[in-house]
């Protein structure tokens, strides 16, 4: 057992002695990437090599297991057997095997020969498609379809054109829809009736019958309508510096009629003609839409009314009154002062617009939905007419003998499947080397990962379960590689395909990083099967890990006083170099509590006294630290550029002080820092000035927590 290093020089480590009795049998070290690791795991093995020289006594996994131990030479597919003696062997399984494969029966041409058929079936309801549907526009059943399924399809046509027609009828059938589409175009194009209106305001109704029984005063002075629109008239002819009339060749002062003008307009009565006058034109307008309707109706023998349905609709009840009420609004506008007395029946004149209307559109949509139907009808008797054209080629019965074939063909290849299974089977059983490949394929199969090892000539090659395609090392993730070599490691460490007999020979065990790369949901497996190993009575362990996670998960519940194990951390020695040395260490602490206690370290420091791993980790440490600290404070708040403003608000409610303008700049640098280190170099006075401003804030913001969190790091 290796209780101590002496004088051990590599890499980062320089003639580097533990005290006497360092380790013990089960040894457990912490240390961040940079400062060591994998340097001592080698040094361990070194030193062990030289007391035991005997191969089978060590082993050890590292980065380098996949390539030095699991793969053959110049292979990234093929992964070496693991001989084991769990397996029975049968001396007559080579016999038995050529016997089973004796009765594998080639189906190869009998497949081809039927896909050929199913065509044929196609094309040959494809052609009676064709021929049946004459002119009509009916698309053949799709390409992807089983005939199967363009059967069963064509069956229900024939029943939904069963509800039109009779058999009979549907089979005799002769699709032509040329007709019908002109007929549609026809009717479409022709140009119908349009009784629209402008229908007139109720308020407007309401003045024309006050203002005809109304008796207008006479002035003298105000002339007609049209003498005002004349006079309108003759102003537009003229410029504003025109002083001669174009009209009389007066002299003429045109502000002086543009007033008169707009006195005149202004009147109450003038007011009310011109309105008397757009109800006027308004009804003039309606009577004209009509008069302009009744010269086409006789387009509406298209839409196959009679003469008499016409005549019907255009014999309006009220448009001699309208007539008449629009001769008595002119006699009104002639003389303003005399009453008129007429009955209102624009409403009723203006309803019977509208229901004629409707009448010629209801008429309308009806031919068209008529003739919709009918050339719907012939589509969906012409795909009956197919349906019967089809039962009556027989071919029902050619579809018969194409599954019946394929019936045969399925129970054939079941069986030949059995046998290969049977084959497969007794060639595993041939191999000592089949049962770590059960043991990885129900671990792999229990953890969710797509991947199966199978079995020849005592080698194992990757096949993914899902795809079923043969897989290369290359093709799975570097998690995926680092779990299959440490199950490899694992099931080598024992005598029983159980793991319950640990092989006596071995007597020191170094591991290193065992959960690198690995997906969250394998880790908890992983470490079980590293507490498994470190559980062993016999050999001398040595397990490293850069995850400080980790590292606590494992350490959880051990004690080091007394016992068999022991716990360390690597580290880089400020004051000797930063060279690599080793010390003893507590585990089960928290990372945060870990983390705050290096930067809190570090913030003291001189420029000169950083070691490389600490410049490597310093910026995502801060920015693990901010983090959690601002997480605590207030959910889901980063520490991001963005956000500094929420945070300077943050520091404010925790204190009562707003920053100043350097600790707001040394906060923006802070977040710059710990956010864009992997884009830049960096300078090592730039990582004691953030972790000094990171403390500060931490301090600033909750003295409580950074003196309860400074005690743990002193």
């Amino acid at each position: 057992m290796i209780e101590a290093i002496k004088n051990y020089t590599y890499k980062s480590f320089k003639n580097y002695s533990t005290p006497e009795k360092f380790f013990k049998q089960k040894n457990i070290l912490f240390g961040y990437n940079g400062r060591g690791k994998s340097s001592l795991s080698k040094g361990i093995v070194e030193e062990y090599s030289k007391k035991d020289t005997t191969e089978e006594s060590i082993r050890f996994f590292n980065r380098d297991y996949i390539k030095n131990r699991l793969l053959l030479d110049n292979s990234d597919s093929t992964i070496k057997g693991i001989k084991v003696s769990f397996s029975k062997k049968d001396a007559d399984i080579a016999k038995e095997i050529a016997e089973l494969q004796k009765q594998i029966e080639d189906v190869t041409e009998r497949k081809k020969n039927n896909n050929q058929n199913r065509q044929t079936i196609r094309k040959k309801i494809d052609n009676i498609h064709d021929n049946k549907k004459g002119t009509a526009n009916i698309n053949k059943k799709q390409s992807k379809l089983k005939v199967e399924e363009v059967i069963e399809q064509y069956s229900a046509d024939l029943e939904n054109a069963l509800k039109v027609n009779n058999r009979e009828y549907i089979k005799k059938f002769t699709a032509d829809s040329d007709e019908l589409e002109k007929e549609k175009d026809r009717i479409t194009r022709t140009q119908l009736p349009d009784l629209k209106i402008q229908e007139i305001p109720t308020d407007d109704k309401e003045f024309l019958f006050d203002a005809l029984q109304k008796k207008y005063i006479l002035i003298d002075d105000i002339p007609t309508s049209e003498v005002i629109r004349w006079l309108e008239k003759g102003v537009s002819l003229h410029d504003e510096s025109d002083t001669i009339c174009k009209f009389c060749h007066n002299n003429l002062n045109l502000e002086d009629v543009k007033n008169s003008i707009r006195r005149y307009k202004e009147d109450s009565k003038q007011k009310d003609i011109f309105r008397l006058e757009a109800i006027k034109e308004c009804l003039d307008r309606n009577t004209k839409n009509i008069d302009n309707a009744e010269r086409v109706k006789g387009n509406l023998f298209v839409l196959g009314c009679s003469e008499e349905e016409i005549d019907k609709i255009f014999n309006f009840d009220y448009l001699e009154y309208t007539t008449h009420l629009i001769e008595e609004i002119e006699r009104k506008i002639l003389n303003m002062d005399k009453s008129i007395e007429i009955e209102d029946y624009i409403l009723e004149f203006e309803k019977e617009v509208r229901k004629k209307s409707k009448e010629i559109q209801d008429i309308h949509k009806k031919k068209l939905d008529e003739i919709n139907i009918s050339i719907s009808n012939i589509e969906r008797i012409t795909k009956g007419t197919i349906a019967i054209a089809i039962e009556e080629a027989n071919i029902s019965e050619e579809i018969k003998n194409v599954q019946e074939n394929e019936a045969e063909i399925e129970k054939i290849e079941n069986k030949n499947n059995e046998l290969l299974g049977e084959i497969r089977t007794l060639e595993e059983s041939k191999s000592d080397y089949i049962d770590f490949m059960d043991f990885l394929n129900e671990v792999l199969s229990s953890l969710g990962i797509q991947i199966t090892l199978s079995l020849k000539d005592n080698n194992y090659y990757l096949r993914h379960t899902l795809e079923d395609c043969d897989l290369t090392i290359d093709n799975i993730s570097e998690g995926e590689k680092n779990l299959l070599a440490l199950l490899y490691f694992y099931f080598e460490l024992y005598s029983d395909k159980e793991q319950k007999k640990f092989k006596p020979e071995i007597k020191l065990v170094v591991i290193d990083d065992p959960i690198s790369s690995l997906d969250d949901s394998n880790k908890f497996y992983v470490l079980e099967i590293v507490k498994k190993i470190l559980s062993e009575k016999f050999p001398q362990i040595f397990l490293l890990t850069h995850s400080w996670n980790d590292f606590c998960q494992i350490t959880y519940g051990i004690k080091t006083a007394g016992t068999n194990y022991g716990i360390f951390e690597i580290y880089k020695n400020s004051s000797n170099n930063f060279y690599s040395e080793i010390r003893t260490c507590q585990g089960n602490i928290a990372p945060y509590k870990k983390l705050f206690q290096e930067i809190y370290i570090l913030k003291d420091k001189n420029t000169d006294e950083l070691e490389q791993c600490e410049i490597y980790h310093a910026a995502n440490s801060m920015r693990r630290i901010f983090e959690e600290f601002l997480n605590f404070k207030k959910p889901n708040l980063l520490p991001q550029k963005s956000n500094q403003a929420e945070i300077e608000s943050l520091y404010y409610e925790a204190t009562g002080e707003t920053l100043g303008n350097n600790k707001k700049r040394e906060l923006g640098g802070l977040l710059t820092f710990i956010n864009v280190l992997s884009h830049r170099p960096i300078r090592a006075d730039e990582i004691v000035q953030n972790s000094k401003t990171l403390m500060k804030i931490i301090e600033g913001m909750d003295k409580v927590h950074f003196n309860e969190m400074k005690k743990i790091s002193m």
